[in-house]
Parts: structure tokens; sequence; C-alpha cells
């Protein structure tokens, strides 16, 4: 019986390890925003760029995302400028106006506060939770055994 309590709690360990730890904490500690800009190209101009109203959380262009009312438009991500905010983009059609909504991730706290800090350290303590939930386990099997072992 002592067994199978062992491979039981090892076995909830595992199954905690495979839950989307990670991509929880980061939908808690982010929010989406969008912009929206007017954005007008010259003749033969298919790049444009925005200062956007917050900053990209921890600069991760892979969130950004953009929607033109100009059907053809294939606005692409140029470069992002973390000091003063400014997103360049191509793909825009030339000589035309469009409204351009950009969405990107933001932090959903205050800049530096403690639950920020917490929350950048919240996997890293979950793993280490998981993984000593295992180690009990092995621990709960072995335990009567440990005393024969070092004697």
């Amino acid at each position: 019986m002592r067994y199978f309590t062992g491979f039981f709690i090892i076995a909830i360990g595992v199954l905690l390890w495979m839950l989307p730890v990670a991509d929880s904490i980061y939908s808690w500690k982010t929010e989406p925003r969008t912009d929206t800009f007017i954005v007008t190209t010259a003749a033969a101009v298919t790049t444009g760029n925005s200062t956007l109203f917050k900053s990209i959380y921890d600069n991760d262009i892979h969130t950004l995302a953009f929607t033109s009312n100009c059907s053809t438009d294939a606005v692409t991500y140029v470069s992002y400028n973390t000091t003063s905010k400014l997103l360049n983009y191509s793909g825009l059609t030339a000589s035309i106006s469009r409204e351009l909504d950009i969405t990107y991730d933001t932090s959903a706290f205050n800049e530096s506060s403690p639950v920020e800090t917490l929350a950048d350290m919240l996997p890293y303590l979950c793993y280490i939770v998981f993984v000593l939930f295992m180690c009990s386990g092995v621990y709960y099997m072995l335990a009567p055994h440990i005393k024969d072992w070092l004697s």
C-alpha cells in the first residue's frame, strides 16, 4: 500500500507539471492593449511608424498584432525603440489613409511593484514545488528502507 501511495503522489506531481503554469501566469501579469492610429502614406511609401501609448511587455514583439481598415495592407513589424516606444512597420499600401489598430501586451501591474516581482518568480517557485512534491512521493515509498540501507 505504501508503494501505491508513493506512486500516486508521483503521478499527481507529474500531472501538476503538465499544467500550463507559465502561460497562466503570463496571462495574469499582462493585459492586451489596442492603440488606434490614423496613418496616411504618400505615393511609393509603404512604411510607417507610431508611438505606442504604453511599453510592450518585456519588449516581446511577438505579441504585436496589426489590423487595418485597408484590405490591401499586409502590415508587419520592422523595429521597436524601447526608450521612445516608437514602432516601425511596413507592408502598407501607398497613397492611402487608413485606421491602423496595433494590439500588444502591456504589464498589468505598476512598474516595479512587489507583485510584479513575485509574478516574475512565480513559475520557478511552482516548478520547485512540483519537483519537491514528486520527491516526497519517492521518500514516502523508500522511507522504511532507508534505515536498512544506512546500517
